[in-house]
């Protein structure tokens, strides 16, 4: 059986794979001051996962599908999280360019792309 941090279980199981923290952000619209709508990045969760960097070979995949994989974020399963949003993680900008849902919604799995503007 595949779970979200290895090891054939559950990840339930092991509480310490999922040990730092991610803030996820959602794009909204807010009016300003002048009344001028403009969206912002805003906190929409905080949730533990497991961050690992992406392997040479989804690197260099990534490339030839003209999109560069970074970073593989794996958290329990979070109702409402879309690729619209992003990662906050140890001040990195991490967006999401694929979502995976894991075990009839247990954890899930996203595949990201670093901000680094």
């Amino acid at each position: 059986m595949s779970n979200c941090c290895g090891g054939g279980r559950s990840s339930a199981t092991f509480p310490g794979r999922l040990n730092q923290r991610v803030s996820v952000q959602k794009y909204t619209e807010e009016t300003n001051p002048l009344g001028e709508t403009v969206l912002k990045w805003h906190d929409w969760a905080t949730v533990w996962a497991n961050v690992e960097g992406a392997s040479a070979s989804e690197f260099l995949a990534g490339i030839q599908q003209e999109l560069t994989i970074t970073h593989r974020v794996k958290l329990r399963y979070l109702k409402g999280l879309t690729m619209k949003m992003q990662f906050v993680w140890q001040g990195r900008i991490l967006q999401i360019v694929s979502l995976l849902e894991r075990n009839n919604q247990t954890w899930m799995e996203c595949l990201c792309l670093e901000d680094v503007s």
